[in-house]
Order: structure tokens, then C-alpha cells, then sequence
């Protein structure tokens, strides 16, 4: 029996890249799901029954453009959004990959899937709030592999933030609340977004240092510094990541390198301790 696994991300553009690195990894986009909130309307232009994929290299990406069931629909108490993949078929219901209103909710969406009811309405709450779901559907062998990528980007632990929600006066998800506006959504984007710029320094307050220790360590390998780039982001993102912030570097590496060989085959050798000083800028920075 397959095991569905799911995550909430704050932002689209994370989401895009987590389906990217899925699919790199080999998961087939046949069992990827995807729900975006699009309370701005800003994917309903690149989604139609013509023409599903117009949005490839435009709106959301070559990948995103080519999961499954893609389209644009209304979603009781959450409003309209982006689907994408198995869990589409089911918030369709009958409609299609068009723009259109859903004859079923996302809340009995997930819990078809396998989703616990609890889980599902926080995830749903999540997608209301602007957040945006990537579900995949694996054997259970494979689990720990969508984990690894999932928690590679930061995804939202789904208790605390429903913690917070209650703290402000949530009582729990109602299919039958009115949807957050465009305005409601960029409020609760940035109130996210804000907390973890105030809890971490930007990639690039460190740039000057990884440009010395590449100098140092480096400079004769054969890459250049832009080659190197992407090993130090890796290691800043994994420092960055809540999940990794307790574990030493023995915990730490072979969740990277399987990450990285997924995407870079063969180089890990050539590039892990510039991930690995990527880490320390964030998780050890004396």
C-alpha cells in the first residue's frame, strides 16, 4: 500500500522548486499533487481547457506545467487555486482541468488520499491562508526519500503554525468561511516571511565569507566560484532548515549528499565541504 506524504510550504516559488527537486530525484509527476492558494488570480491567465500548459517557462515552470490534471478551480471555504496531480481529479470532481468550481472539498480531497482528518484541516487552513500544498504518493520505501527533499525547504511545521492560529482566535477549519482576499493572504505571507528573515541572516550577508573560504580551499579544483555557488546555498539552506538546526554535521551529511547526488550526481566528493561550511555559517558561526 502507498504511503501519501504532504507538506505545507509559505510561498509558490518554494513549492516550484520542491516538485522540481522531486522530480530530478525520480518521482514520477504522475504521483505529485500540488495545491496553490490564487486568491490574486495570478494563474487563472496561464490555465485553460485548451491549453493547460501555457503557463510552461511563464507563470509556474516547465514542471509545474506538466503535472497532471493541471488547473484552476474554486475551493469551498478556501477560494480559487491552483491543482495539480491525483489530488486534482478528486477537488475537480467531474469538471476538468479547467477553470471552474469544485464539487468537492480539499479537506475530503486529502483524506482520500490518506491524509488524517485533523492533518487535512490544518492543511487546508494552511492553503486558505496562501500557503501551498505538495503531496506525493509513494511506496512506503520511498517516504524518507520526499521527506528528505521536503524538509531540504524549510516546510512549515504544520503544529505550531496551527498553535499560532489559535493563539489568534482560530477555533478550527470551516468549509464555510469566506476566503482570504488578496490583501488577507500578502498579510499572512509577510507575517511568516518577516519572522524567519528576523530569525536568520540573508545567504548573502555571508557571500564575501564563502568567496574567501572558496579562495582558500578551492581556487585550483577546477570549478569556479559561481560552480561553487550552490553547494554554500545548500549548506546555508540546510543550517537555515529547523529540522537540521540540532543535528552535527555526522547527522547532517548523509541526508545531504543523497539530496545532492539526487541532483548532481557524482560531485559530492568535489563539493561537500563547501556545503558542510555552508551549514557551520548558519548552525556555528564562531
Amino acid at each position: 500500500m502507498n504511503e501519501t506524504v504532504v507538506a505545507l510550504f509559505d510561498d509558490f516559488a518554494t513549492s516550484q522548486r520542491v516538485v522540481e527537486d522531486l522530480v530530478d530525484a525520480g518521482f514520477s509527476r504522475d504521483d505529485i499533487s500540488l495545491v496553490a492558494n490564487d486568491s490574486a488570480g495570478e494563474y487563472t491567465q496561464y490555465v485553460g481547457a485548451e491549453n493547460v500548459t501555457a503557463g510552461q517557462g511563464a507563470g509556474f515552470g516547465a514542471i509545474i506545467g506538466t503535472l497532471t490534471g493541471l488547473g484552476v478551480a474554486l475551493i469551498p471555504g478556501v477560494g480559487p487555486v491552483l491543482a495539480a496531480g491525483p489530488l486534482a481529479a478528486a477537488l475537480f470532481a467531474g469538471v476538468g482541468a479547467a477553470v471552474g468550481a469544485a464539487t468537492g472539498g480539499l479537506v475530503a480531497g486529502l483524506v482520500d488520499l490518506g491524509v488524517p482528518e485533523d492533518d487535512a484541516e490544518y492543511y487546508a487552513e494552511g492553503v486558505r491562508r496562501g500557503g501551498t500544498l505538495v503531496i506525493v504518493h509513494t511506496l512506503p520505501a520511498n517516504a524518507q526519500r520526499v521527506e528528505d527533499v521536503f524538509n531540504l525547504h524549510d516546510p512549515v511545521n504544520i503544529e505550531h503554525r496551527t498553535d499560532e492560529y489559535r493563539k489568534a482566535g482560530w477555533s478550527g477549519y470551516d468549509s464555510t468561511a469566506q476566503p482570504y482576499t488578496p490583501d488577507q493572504v500578502a498579510e499572512e505571507r509577510q507575517r511568516y516571511r518577516a519572522g524567519l528573515s528576523d530569525q536568520y541572516p540573508s545567504f548573502e550577508i555571508y557571500e564575501s565569507d564563502f568567496r574567501t573560504h572558496y579562495d582558500n580551499y578551492f581556487v585550483n579544483s577546477g570549478y569556479t566560484y559561481a560552480q561553487y555557488v550552490p553547494a554554500y546555498r545548500y549548506g546555508y539552506s540546510l543550517g537555515m532548515n529547523d529540522t537540521y538546526r540540532d543535528y552535527d554535521w555526522t547527522q547532517v551529511e548523509p541526508i545531504a549528499r543523497r539530496q545532492w547526488e539526487d541532483r548532481y550526481s557524482g560531485t559530492w566528493e568535489d563539493f561537500k565541504d563547501a556545503v558542510r561550511e555552508g551549514w557551520r555559517k548558519l548552525t556555528n558561526p564562531v
